[in-house]
């Protein structure tokens, strides 16, 4: 039987196809899987009730929109398993719903948004926090999809909820945060978005382009994120942000591939922050093959006892404070922290002159450290910083041309004390690499530089040339210069 789409309504399509179905028995799950709820243009058509035709889809099927507006002044909410499908930027869900959700989908399962505009038009108060999009609260096995979000504090926030994919969307101008999750959330897949000019609200933040916390077993992959030079304006805000907040670990979590652009001025903000309190444990968290640009930070990794925790193949260019911070005390206090399975390895670091001192790999407190086959230079400070780091091993660098700020104060490869000065480097080994500096006018101080106080290290294999003080620098005990 053929059914024909002609309703001046979408009440009377309904009613259509439901008649349509009661006649032709062999015909009834075909149509109300597909819930054909189809709206037209006009005037009239703009002025349905939205949140009816969503409680009147049946369970599983979808009800698709034209290209038109639907104003919203009250939460849409979506207690059932529905898919939602727009004809692309057209199809537009927007309006205030004062400091709440655009949509709501609660405690429900098999969601899916799919090529609509959405906009909440909420302009917030001091302390308002709640004007997003969309808020998956408790929920389960849903998407959002090639849809675009272009207003509101946050594109889609996930409370609770498990197996959500939000991918191949447009994020642009959202307030504070475009991807967020928090509540224990899970199983989250954040890929191939396109998120730019985000930009600081009245909450006290910092903000952060993605920012999930809690959120074991997801992964953040493949997106791009423009960032404006004045965008973001409260200090540690960040591209991407990967945390802690109330649970004792995180596991299971891939930051892989996306590409991070941070306009030239502004703050000092972070490419990705992988951040936890000392008390939490980090397993398998894999940081890997980024390309970070223009940020003050490219990568920094805070506190949290790490246990198979990768940071692999990430290209940084255009830092002005550190490529890569990982620390174990963000105060430099305390003793070095065991890094079980910790890697550093094979990331291409570039910084830019004038703008900082910072290394272009920072590593403060740690104890059993692997850092290889890295590529630093140009950087402010040094090209690798070690400080109060214990039996740890620097192998297959090539650090040269750093010490950018301050000609003839940093130098290749640094061994120090903590930043407290309580804990000393020792037990070190630094082998098979190359530490030089090739200007016309030489800046890196040594190669490699052993502080005061530095016990029983060892270097190894290493070719130092060029630099303004020479090869080596060695003020510590035991050395061991092979």
């Amino acid at each position: 039987m053929n059914i024909r789409l002609v309703s001046p309504s979408s009440a009377t399509f309904l009613h259509l196809a439901t008649e349509s179905a009661r006649r032709v028995n062999s015909y009834v799950r075909i149509i109300l899987a597909s819930a054909l709820l189809l709206l037209g243009s006009g005037s009239a058509r703009a002025q349905v009730n939205l949140q009816s035709l969503i409680d009147s889809t049946p369970v599983g099927g979808t009800l698709y929109l034209q290209g038109i507006v639907y104003p919203v002044t009250t939460t849409l909410v979506i207690s059932h398993p529905i898919t939602i499908m727009g004809t692309g930027y057209a199809t537009f869900i927007t309006g205030d719903p004062g400091n709440a959700p655009l949509v709501t989908v609660n405690q429900t399962t098999g969601v899916v948004f799919d090529a609509i505009r959405f906009r909440n038009t909420h302009v917030a108060a001091a302390g308002e926090i709640s004007y997003v999009n969309i808020w998956f609260d408790r929920s389960t096995q849903s998407s959002v999809v090639g849809c675009w979000f272009t207003g509101g504090r946050t594109a889609t926030d996930m409370t609770g909820s498990s197996h959500i994919s939000v991918t191949s969307n447009v994020m642009d101008a959202l307030f504070d945060v475009a991807v967020a999750a928090n509540g224990n959330s899970s199983y989250l897949t954040i890929s191939h978005n396109h998120i730019s000019n985000t930009v600081t609200s009245t909450d006290p933040g910092p903000p952060h382009d993605i920012n999930l916390e809690d959120a074991s077993n997801s992964q953040v992959t493949n997106n791009l994120i423009i960032e404006s030079p004045t965008g973001f304006t409260q200090l540690e805000s960040s591209g991407i942000q990967v945390a802690t907040n109330h649970n004792p670990s995180l596991q299971n979590v891939n930051i892989s591939g996306n590409v991070l652009r941070h306009s030239v001025g502004g703050t000092a903000n972070v490419g990705i922050i992988v951040s936890g309190h000392p008390s939490v444990t980090f397993n398998n968290v894999q940081v890997t093959n980024n390309v970070i640009t223009d940020f003050a930070t490219g990568i920094q990794y805070g506190e949290a006892v790490p246990n198979g925790v990768l940071i692999y193949g990430n290209q940084i260019e255009g830092f002005y404070k550190t490529g890569i911070y990982a620390t174990s005390s963000m105060d430099g206090n305390g003793a070095s922290i065991a890094a079980t399975n910790f890697q550093i390895n094979s990331n291409h670091l570039v910084g830019v002159a004038g703008k900082g001192g910072g290394s272009g790999i920072r590593l403060v407190l740690w104890k059993n450290l692997q850092v290889g086959d890295n590529h630093t230079e140009l950087s402010g400070g040094s090209g690798i910083s070690l400080e109060g780091v214990v039996s740890s091993t620097v192998s297959g660098s090539v650090v040269y041309d750093n010490s950018q700020e301050t000609p003839a104060t940093y130098d290749g490869i640094a061994v120090l004390p903590s930043p407290g000065g309580t804990v000393v480097s020792s037990g070190n080994l630094i082998s098979s690499s190359m530490a030089y500096d090739d200007e016309t006018t030489p800046r890196q101080l040594y190669g490699i530089y052993i502080a005061k106080g530095s016990l029983d290290n060892t270097i190894s294999g290493v070719q130092a040339w060029g630099n303004i003080g020479g090869a080596v620098k060695d003020l510590g005990t035991g050395t061991k210069l092979n």
